[in-house]
């Protein structure tokens, strides 16, 4: 930012002594006190040129108002250099209050106390010179309705950063991206979801590939309760085209899941375990199960808890394939599973377990053992008043 002010700075300064217009020409005497100063400056001699423009400052001889504000205008660019932004800024201000500035130095002065007022997280004061800065321009450039929009987003003013970046794009007669971005946010933080989309899907005209723009889409689309359309701008093949990591494909599968889509999800994530973009391990292998559970697809939740159990011989993954086919009255499986699920070191244990192992012996006429189950869950609060109607019906 130093960099650009500076380089303006240069450009007004040989302008000004190349004027054609007689009112914008400087006297002899501030002419080569300046010239003296930048030569001193080239020389990174800059005590000795701070002295030569403060003496110029307070010159008997220095009687025309446009050498007032010029040498005024000069010392702001020598603290600006110095990298002091208030003394910079004073200075630029006492500059543009001559009236006596050529318009493009005006324009540059503003600009200035603009740049200087953000580096000091002076925003009011900022928009106060970003709106001279715009109203005093004879052609705004667009970048100006840009930099006030970011001063309105610090203020969180978002109707303003919108209408800011309104401006800019009908200047520029182009949207950027980068513009795009600010309005998007703003909508969305405005809650206005529907012209949240509306901007996304612009970004998306520009970029295609992003990404970020589709998932955003995505889960916008399910914010406003328009699944449909959500699933449609994420199928499958456009998933694969976007090249997700594994981070954003769990992210994309979380949300699917929560939006009551958990059979997409789970297809979703199946195909990127088989590809090993989403890593094989129990949580992973235990959450697609899940997923597949969620779709009543329970012969493919099982295939996928019985892989997730191997791995860390989880008790409450095994408690969860004797459920399912106990569901399906598959009472010896049932068994199974629920002896090992007891048999791991799970320190959890309850008596829901020793209900469901009970009850799967009673259905198989083993009377015996399934007492044996319901006085083990009587030892627990929550199964015991269940295991006691058991034993009395036994």
């Amino acid at each position: 930012m130093r960099v650009l002010i500076i380089v303006l700075i240069f450009s007004i300064f040989f302008n000004i002594l190349e004027a054609k217009e007689k009112k914008f020409l400087l006297t002899k005497v501030t002419y080569e006190a300046i010239s003296k100063a930048q030569k001193l400056l080239d020389e990174n001699k800059n005590t000795e040129a701070k002295i030569v423009l403060l003496d110029l400052e307070t010159s008997s001889k220095i009687k025309k108002k446009l050498d007032k504000a010029y040498i005024r205008f000069y010392i702001g660019y020598f603290y600006t250099l110095s990298e002091e932004s208030q003394k910079a800024v004073t200075y630029f201000k006492k500059a543009v209050a001559y009236n006596s500035l050529a318009p493009a130095q005006v324009e540059n002065a503003y600009l200035n106390i603009v740049q200087l007022s953000m580096e000091l997280e002076r925003y009011e004061e900022a928009l106060i010179y970003l709106k001279k800065l715009i109203n005093t321009t004879k052609t705004p450039k667009p970048q100006y309705f840009v930099t006030k929009a970011n001063v309105e987003m610090i203020l969180k003013n978002y109707k303003k950063v919108i209408l800011d970046i309104n401006m800019a794009i009908k200047i520029n007669n182009k949207a950027k991206a980068s513009w795009l971005k600010m309005k998007y946010y703003s909508f969305y933080m405005l809650k206005d979801y529907k012209d949240a989309i509306a901007v996304l899907k612009k970004l998306i005209e520009i970029n295609p590939t992003d990404k970020e723009y589709w998932l955003q889409l995505s889960s916008l689309y399910s914010v406003i309760d328009n699944f449909d359309k959500s699933l449609s701008s994420l199928d499958i093949t456009r998933i694969a085209k976007l090249n997700l990591n594994e981070q954003e494909l769990l992210r994309l599968i979380s949300w699917l899941q929560y939006s009551k889509v958990p059979y997409k999800a789970a297809t979703i994530m199946k195909v990127n375990i088989n590809s090993k973009i989403i890593k094989i391990n129990e949580k992973n292998l235990n959450a697609l199960g899940d997923l597949y559970y969620e779709s009543k697809e329970y012969s493919q939740a099982i295939q996928w808890y019985k892989k997730s159990a191997k791995l860390n011989k989880s008790s409450k993954t095994y408690f969860k394939i004797a459920k399912i086919y106990a569901n399906e009255r598959k009472y010896e499986d049932v068994i199974l599973n629920l002896k090992l699920s007891l048999d791991t070191k799970d320190k959890k244990i309850d008596g829901s377990k020793y209900l469901l192992l009970g009850k799967a012996y009673y259905e198989l006429s083993n009377l015996v053992d399934a007492r044996k189950a319901f006085y083990k869950a009587k030892k627990f609060t929550k199964s015991k008043k269940m295991a006691n109607a058991w034993l009395n019906y036994l």
